[in-house]
């Protein structure tokens, strides 16, 4: 059931690069892996990609193919930490064959991808993983991505396949995400919603923590990746994944799904700037005065030592830094100082920092070229 009438959406029709996000769910259910949609999706994507459209899957369901697979004894809402590793590194191999067998006969080459949020975090690291993606996606090879949950710590972990699904969909600077889920779209009271253009207090108070018997995430998680994308001028849309041909139906600009959109609000973060918005392992904070806030707020200025009240963490130069007032963290980027530095040149002008630090140094804390201002506080809820 749809609310009411769909207000006009934009057109869907022109999209060139598509990241689908597939969730446990979608891949395997009663007791099997979930063959016929598997093959649909197969047959979709080979008639888009011979339309020249761009397609990267993130695919969660590794750990619940693990274990199924060994008919681990645990229920799978149980597990350990060390026991999803462990069932995920059987499970891949499981999950990725399927894609090989389906995949194949449609004339589709895939190529693994597995990455943690290290991965994302360190600059060296995205840029070699996004060249990959590009030289993959050049040779009509579907990148097929999946957290590496058998290697990576906790403190490492994306958490969920929606946020990966955002980040991927942002770096290789995507047209569209469409998050596929057991449920047609966001419901309100049961009533699917067509398109939202702001993540609201509204939104926010229908969100249902819930997820199924093999999933991680939850509609939040999904909230959270569509507020990212929409922050940047990129269009989401959740549907459900039960919809045969869905994907050739949503590009037809058929209202299914909810879309999530609003150009007028985007910040198109591009480049360097765009990957500091999206680290989410700061490794401290810079906590500043209300003049140097309203210098980087209002004015886009470089953030000098001058306005700086304290340090948190222990980092080191170049890290990435989050930068906060009396209501909040409202900006991350890169810093020219270590924590110890900082700690000594706190307050002061530039002009003494060859005395206090015993060299010549930078100028500013962190450059405006290397800053990006975030969210509004409510939209921090979300995090």
């Amino acid at each position: 059931m749809l609310r009411k009438p769909p207000a006009s959406r934009p057109g869907l029709e022109s999209i060139k690069r598509l990241v689908i996000k597939i969730g446990s769910s979608s891949v395997f259910g009663k007791k099997k892996v979930n063959r016929p949609f598997l093959k649909d999706l197969a047959n979709q994507i080979s008639r888009l990609q011979k339309k020249g459209i761009d397609v990267v899957i993130v695919s969660s369901g590794a750990v619940s193919l693990g274990h199924w697979q060994l008919q681990w004894p645990k229920p799978f809402g149980q597990l350990s930490v060390p026991e999803k590793q462990g069932l995920a590194a059987v499970g891949q191999g499981i999950l990725m064959e399927n894609f090989r067998r389906i995949f194949q006969p449609q004339g589709l080459h895939i190529g693994q991808i597995l990455l943690s949020a290290a991965d994302m975090n360190r600059r060296d690291s995205y840029l070699h993983l996004r060249n990959a993606m590009e030289t993959l996606i050049k040779a009509k090879v579907i990148p097929v991505l999946n957290e590496n949950d058998s290697v990576a710590v906790e403190e490492l972990l994306f958490g969920d396949n929606d946020t990966l699904a955002a980040n991927v969909a942002l770096m290789v600077n995507a047209d569209l995400l469409v998050i596929f889920s057991d449920i047609d779209g966001f419901l309100i009271d049961g009533v699917r919603e067509s398109w939202i253009k702001k993540i609201d207090t509204k939104i926010l108070q229908n969100i249902s923590g819930g997820t199924n018997q093999y999933g991680t995430g939850g509609m939040m998680t999904k909230i959270r990746a569509a507020d990212l994308l929409m922050k940047n001028g990129m269009k989401c849309v959740i549907q459900n994944f039960n919809a045969r041909k869905s994907l050739e139906v949503l590009l037809q600009g058929r209202d299914i799904g909810t879309l999530f959109f609003n150009p007028t609000e985007a910040q198109h973060w591009s480049g360097k700037k765009r990957w500091i918005a999206l680290g989410k392992s700061s490794r401290g904070t810079i906590f500043v005065d209300n003049g140097a806030a309203a210098q980087l707020k209002k004015k886009g200025s470089s953030l000098l030592a001058i306005g700086i009240r304290e340090i948190e963490g222990n980092f080191s130069m170049g890290d990435q830094v989050d930068i906060a007032d009396a209501s909040g963290v409202f900006a991350r980027g890169l810093s020219h100082f270590s924590a110890q530095e900082l700690t000594k040149i706190k307050g002061h002008h530039s002009s003494e920092f060859s005395i206090l630090l015993g060299k010549n140094t930078y100028q500013t804390v962190v450059h405006r070229n290397n800053l990006v201002l975030l969210g509004s506080q409510e939209e921090q809820h979300l995090s």
